[in-house]
């Protein structure tokens, strides 16, 4: 087996964790959370079969951060699907 990029791929991953856990900048979760309170309040049984958000948009635009730092103060399951990049 070759160790080929697995230095690589170590620093870019240390890199990405130190930007995901650095502060989340603007007001976008703020925002969220004021729309995500605003459908919490309007759901209804008689007119919606579960309460699921779905969050959709490009690479690198903080999906994951949005949701984890929303995590922090609501109860949630998150889930991503992707293709494998490893191989």
């Amino acid at each position: 087996m070759h160790s080929y990029g697995v230095k690589n791929r170590s620093a870019e991953f240390n890199e990405l964790h130190q930007k995901f856990q650095a502060e989340f900048k603007g007001t976008a979760i703020d925002e969220f959370r004021d729309a995500f309170q605003g459908q919490y309040v309007n759901y209804s049984t008689e007119e919606h079969y579960c309460r699921i958000i779905s969050i959709v948009n490009s690479s690198g635009l903080g999906k994951s951060k949005l949701v984890y730092e929303l995590g922090k103060e609501v109860s949630d399951v998150s889930v991503r699907a992707r293709k494998n990049t490893l191989i």
